[in-house]
């Protein structure tokens, strides 16, 4: 009368990771670090891989991808095109992997040509992912830092996912290139420019390590305001800059 229970027992579940087991952003900062090697040029180039996939969370063919026209440089950030992709192909903005990428640059074989692969290899062709699964397991090695097994470079993308959590769902499902089959995601276009705010918003959020400046470019802006309230709270200050002003117009 039990025939229909399944001899087969269930698959073992996924052990799930507890918050306080996940890689903080300072973890990650000293794991990039350990992937160069003094003397070692092509490092360069696999540093700025584990950045950049830190940073934005893309997939690790989305990034081996990138040609150097993908990469295009705005006041404080890149903008990176991510045109392969087996979702939807995309643009976003790194801010963190930026020195990284820059450094690869200077180094990189050949020249700097629109349609050259960024990460290639000596003879400039695209590189080949186990050469950077070995340098991040080296890393992994040398640094201590626990990824979840059989979890590489990709585990950097769920990261991200997590980190963003807070992200509205649309921007979220834009910037990692998930693809959606609602109505409102279908007429609604989107670019890099409606991530901006999350973004900034969520390395601020996490105070990340890997920020490059005491002050960030973000809280320059305020900067103005507040150098004239200490002018206008101070009558003297005022004094001398009302005279200040008067000899340039003068001028």
């Amino acid at each position: 009368c039990f025939d229909w229970i399944s001899e087969e027992m269930p698959n073992k579940p996924k052990r799930q990771w507890l918050a306080s087991e996940i890689p903080s952003q300072a973890d990650i900062k000293r794991l990039i670090n350990a992937v160069y090697v003094d003397g070692k040029r092509f490092s360069i180039r696999n540093k700025a891989i584990v950045a950049l996939c830190n940073d934005v969370g893309c997939r690790i063919s989305e990034a081996l991808a990138i040609r150097c026209k993908d990469i295009r440089p705005e006041e404080h950030f890149l903008t990176i095109t991510l045109p392969q992709s087996k979702t939807e192909a995309r643009t976003v903005i790194a801010f963190l992997a930026k020195p990284h990428l820059e450094a690869w640059a200077k180094v990189r074989p050949g020249k700097i040509e629109p349609e050259a692969f960024f990460f290639c290899s000596k003879n400039g062709s695209s590189m080949h992912y186990p050469v950077l699964r070995q340098a991040l397991n080296q890393a992994l090695a040398k640094t201590g830092i626990v990824f979840p097994k059989n979890k590489g470079i990709h585990f950097f993308r769920a990261l991200f996912a997590t980190r963003s959590y807070a992200w509205p769902t649309t921007l979220r499902n834009y910037w990692l290139g998930w693809s959606t089959k609602g109505m409102s995601d279908t007429y609604t276009a989107l670019n890099y420019k409606a991530c901006i705010k999350q973004y900034f918003e969520m390395l601020k959020e996490e105070q990340n390590p890997m920020l490059r400046e005491e002050t960030p470019f973000w809280e320059k802006q305020d900067l103005p305001e507040k150098f004239f309230a200490k002018v206008e709270a101070n009558p003297v200050l005022k004094e001398r800059m009302i005279a200040l002003m008067q000899e340039v117009l003068k001028n």
